[in-house]
């Protein structure tokens, strides 16, 4: 019983702090949302964006759309992509390329996304791509690792465009 009593405390306790963080999180996405400048308001609160920052964001935001609150669900979207533009500014070129071809939609935004970084496109760049395939394929992440693969393809083509 004195074991069980234990278990039950522990497993009380933790599902607090979970609660808490969640709360917190919902609060600086709150915060966030009526920012007159949101820029300045994600940087001011960068250290505080954590995994269950993003993953509360991200229920929000799908609660919004399947509410049909568009414009909830925009500004919402508007956090989301500057905490990451926030974030992948310290990241070096080649990942934020990366990171931008991840999210972007094969192959019209991937193609925009392409375009605006022709001069990335290097065989460094390629190589650092397709460490990103390998490491997404054995992690068995086949949809991402996918969409790189086609995406590799549009800078083979790109590339040897330029060449020609």
């Amino acid at each position: 019983t004195e074991l069980r009593t234990r278990v039950f405390d522990e497993l009380e306790s933790q599902g607090k702090r979970a609660r808490e963080a969640e709360d917190q999180a919902a609060l600086l996405v709150m915060t966030l949302s009526e920012a007159a400048d949101l820029e300045a308001a994600v940087r001011e609160h960068i250290k505080e964006m954590d995994q269950v920052f993003f993953g509360v964001l991200a229920r929000f935001q799908a609660l919004s759309e399947q509410r049909q609150d568009t414009q909830r669900a925009q500004k919402l979207a508007a956090i989301l992509e500057t905490a990451i533009n926030v974030i992948e500014e310290k990241l070096p070129p080649d990942v934020r390329l990366v990171n931008k071809l991840l999210r972007a939609d094969y192959p019209d935004g991937t193609n925009a996304v392409l375009e605006a970084h022709r001069g990335l496109l290097t065989d460094a760049f390629v190589k650092t791509l397709d460490q990103y395939v390998t490491d997404l394929e054995q992690h068995h992440d086949d949809e991402l690792a996918g969409h790189l693969k086609q995406v590799r393809a549009q800078i083979t083509a790109k590339r040897t465009i330029l060449r020609g």
